[in-house]
């Protein structure tokens, strides 16, 4: 059994979560067959009981919305009700992990190279402690806007084959202050572990006024996620495109927000080199570096009609399949960057992990095998990496990183 992460992940202090189902809406409650919700929830907390769809462990939920956003009948056909917030009992125990799986990102020290990604598990603080729990070295916020975001209608997320997910989420979210007192209140509890928001807007000031925000709640550091959201409505909260396509306006963006807090900065989003050279030059920390996901078109068998409600039937495809794409983006940036780099995209076992570090990643964000196989999957990746960086005599993480330049041109 492998001794990281905390196997009792459903015995934490919380109170329970209260969820409701229509019947007079659900599709199985309707004699059809579909099972999305159940599906889609990372925590397996939904199952059938008499023909309904029920919460079986509503102690065990994380209010990430998951099975909101699949129902095909649309948002309000689940009710996710907290109950109460997380009490002291909810902050969970950092490790014990071994030395070896210790790195450092900029000034963050994170027990473990594992980070949770943006994204519904990190929607609200219950994902957060459990990501945790499990093992992750460090948690990013689900992107946050200024102002509370609804997202796209349902269908906005579904499972696909292999571990992969098909979305086109639109950034629903608590918006900036609501998440600011989630963060204070979880700091004064006394938690200890890293936590990174994420934020986007559509001006320069609303970067600013959001960063202030959360140095004055407590957070450990800033994701800033230039390049906004490939799901969203125009018109609505961001401007896609406008920061990571222009290295001068992203200079000062990142300059700006830099002057304003101490933070450490991850930039998301920059898939242009001189875009990252840019934000180095400004003053970021790190970078978060991906691939980016493939754009897709799910289809009803029988009608024809896509399956996902973005206007144009289309979705952000994640998976295994974006890590080769994703080492090449994170060695062609450690080539030229001084900054770490954090890797993204396809991340499911521990040689995932070593890849990443091999190609010059500093530390690894995972998100979909997560949502696919739940958080439990953590400690396994942990000890796969453990046993490699072991069984190969490598003291640490750092002795392997960058070894992919030992073959290939790094000019």
């Amino acid at each position: 059994m492998c001794p990281h992460g905390n196997d009792g992940l459903q015995n934490l202090g919380r109170t329970m979560i209260r969820i409701t189902v229509d019947e007079k809406k659900c599709l199985l409650a309707q004699g059809k067959q579909c099972k999305n919700c159940i599906l889609i929830c990372p925590k397996h907390v939904l199952g059938i009981r008499e023909g309904r769809i029920h919460a079986l462990r509503q102690q065990e939920c994380i209010a990430c919305h998951c099975c909101k956003g699949t129902c095909p009948q649309g948002l309000d056909v689940i009710l996710v009700e907290e109950l109460s917030p997380v009490t002291d009992m909810d902050v969970p125990t950092i490790g014990p992990f071994s030395e070896t799986l210790k790195v450092r990102v900029g000034d963050l020290i994170l027990p473990t190279p594992l980070v949770l990604a943006s994204g519904p598990i990190g929607r609200c603080s219950r994902g957060w402690v459990d990501a945790v729990a499990a093992g992750c070295g460090a948690v990013v916020t689900k992107t946050i806007t200024p102002v509370p975001w609804p997202g796209n209608p349902a269908v906005r997320i579904l499972t696909h084959q292999r571990d992969s997910l098909l979305n086109c989420e639109g950034l629903p979210n608590l918006g900036a202050h609501i998440t600011a007192d989630e963060v204070k209140r979880l700091k004064a509890l006394g938690s200890q572990f890293l936590l990174i928001v994420s934020i986007t807007a559509a001006e320069e000031m609303e970067f600013v006024e959001m960063a202030k925000l959360f140095e004055d709640a407590g957070a450990d550091g800033l994701e800033i996620a230039i390049m906004g959201c490939p799901n969203y409505r125009p018109g609505t909260v961001i401007a896609d495109g406008i920061w990571n396509d222009d290295p001068a306006r992203t200079f000062g963006l990142i300059q700006a927000i830099r002057k304003a807090v101490t933070l450490p900065l991850w930039i998301k989003g920059a898939q242009k080199l001189e875009v990252a050279l840019a934000c180095e030059e400004a003053g970021a920390d790190a970078l978060l570096v991906r691939s980016g996901s493939l754009r897709a078109m799910p289809l009803d068998p029988v009608t024809g009609k896509p399956l996902l409600s973005h206007p144009r039937g289309e979705g952000s495809l994640t998976g295994p399949y974006t890590k080769l794409p994703g080492l090449k983006i994170v060695a062609d940036f450690a080539r030229r960057v001084k900054i770490p780099i954090v890797g993204n995209g396809g991340i499911t076992c521990g040689q995932d992990v070593v890849d990443y570090f091999m190609a010059g990643a500093s530390a690894v964000e995972l998100l979909t095998v997560a949502i696919r196989q739940g958080l439990r999957i953590v400690p396994k990746i942990i000890c796969e990496t453990e046993s490699y960086l072991k069984n190969h005599k490598f003291k640490n993480l750092a002795e392997i990183r960058g070894k992919v330049f030992r073959y290939v041109d790094k000019s």
